[in-house]
């Protein structure tokens, strides 16, 4: 039989053997690692370098700002200081110049140009160039010396001062084959402003465009008389842009019209060839006598002659107009179409020109052009050099 497997008993204590003791080494020091130590001197390296830029850095600051000069004992001129906008920064009478030509507004009144325009005598040179070459901006030089003026025509000469007075009122809202008479009458005032002597003074007044026609308008649309184009030589460009703000609207005052003429047109014009051209297409409807006013402006001493436009008027409106033409020795024109508006602003034009023709030897009337245009090509050499 097989001897029989007892357990172990743990129950007493046994006596363990240690073996002998193996002796302990000395700790060998770990060497670092090859790649450890280059980035432990790169670090350096960057740290050094750094370093060296934050000093260099600074000393050169340094030295730029010890070469700066020294402004504490230095003068300066004392600066012209910008005043601040106010009322008495905008330009004073003297030193205003309305047309910008070169001239101020002061100057141009001595002188006896326009202000309001460029150039007065219309020979296509602004007045202040003319003056700064010598020229006279009262007068077309070249016509003057071509046309062999003397000095007792240019003292007869006369200005013809004209002024168009152009109804606004409501019913010049109505229409003529598709278009407002109002229409009609700036469509063709454009072209015929455009085709004026420059030798004329030429200026707009306009009544009507105030208020309505309601009854409660009636006071100030009577009173809105309005001067939109100031006496002066015609320019096309401010033309255009004058009747371009208003629109019939109104009532008629025609007889408080030629009174604003009178009175604020014409004033100083006296034993001058002063001439209004009306245009309206009804009565008078402002309680005024424009019949009266006219007879007493012709026989002031002003003396104006009133011509007369019925633009497609009833025949009380026309009887109206005609005795206004006829007391200041005028002329009446009907019109019914804008075919026969433009033949008779046409018609009024030949008045004009003939009137110049007669008062001046300043016209181009048999001029010798070859001499008119040699005589400008130097005028224009001459400015041009004396700017």
């Amino acid at each position: 039989m097989e001897p029989t497997s007892q357990p172990a008993d743990f129950s007493q204590s046994q006596e363990v053997v240690n073996p002998t003791p193996t002796p302990v080494q000395p700790a060998i020091p770990l060497k670092p690692k090859s790649g450890s130590k280059l980035f432990l001197i790169v670090l350096l390296l960057t740290g050094l370098l750094l370093f060296s830029l934050i000093v260099y850095s600074l000393s050169n600051r340094s030295v730029k700002l010890s070469n700066l000069p020294s402004y504490k004992n230095q003068t300066y001129p004392t600066a012209t200081l910008i005043p601040e906008p106010s009322s008495t920064s905008f330009p004073t009478p003297t030193q205003l110049d309305s047309d910008k030509d070169g001239l101020t507004d002061e100057e141009e009144a001595r002188l006896g140009t326009n202000p309001n325009n460029r150039d007065t005598d219309g020979d296509g040179f602004s007045d202040g160039a003319e003056v700064k070459a010598g020229y006279n901006p009262l007068v077309n030089d070249c016509l003057l010396k071509v046309n062999n003026c003397t000095p007792e025509q240019l003292k007869e000469q006369k200005p013809v001062n004209l002024l168009i007075i152009l109804d606004s009122s409501g019913s010049m809202a109505g229409q003529i084959s598709g278009k407002t008479k109002m229409e009609i009458a700036k469509e063709e005032l454009i072209k015929f402003v455009s085709a004026l002597p420059p030798a004329t003074n030429f200026g707009l007044m306009v009544y009507g465009h105030k208020g309505s026609n309601s009854a409660q308008d009636k006071q100030v649309s009577c009173q809105g008389i309005e001067i939109f184009y100031p006496l002066g030589k015609p320019d096309k460009e401010q033309f255009i842009n004058a009747v371009s703000h208003f629109q019939p609207t109104g009532w008629t005052p025609i007889a408080d019209s030629f009174l604003k003429a009178k009175n604020e047109v014409f004033v100083g014009k006296d034993g001058q060839e002063n001439r209004i051209l009306l245009i309206s297409d009804g009565i008078e409807t402002c309680d005024g006598n424009p019949v009266q006013v006219a007879t007493d402006l012709k026989q002031s001493g002003i003396k104006t002659t009133i011509d007369v436009i019925g633009f497609n008027v009833n025949s009380q409106a026309e009887e109206l107009l005609k005795n206004i033409a006829r007391v200041t020795a005028g002329k009446y024109y009907s019109a019914q179409t804008q075919e026969q508006f433009v033949q008779a602003l046409s018609s009024f034009g030949e008045i004009i020109n003939r009137m110049l023709e007669q008062l001046s030897c300043l016209t181009t009337k048999n001029l010798n052009s070859i001499q008119y245009t040699n005589c400008r090509s130097i005028m224009s050499i001459r400015i041009s050099t004396a700017q």
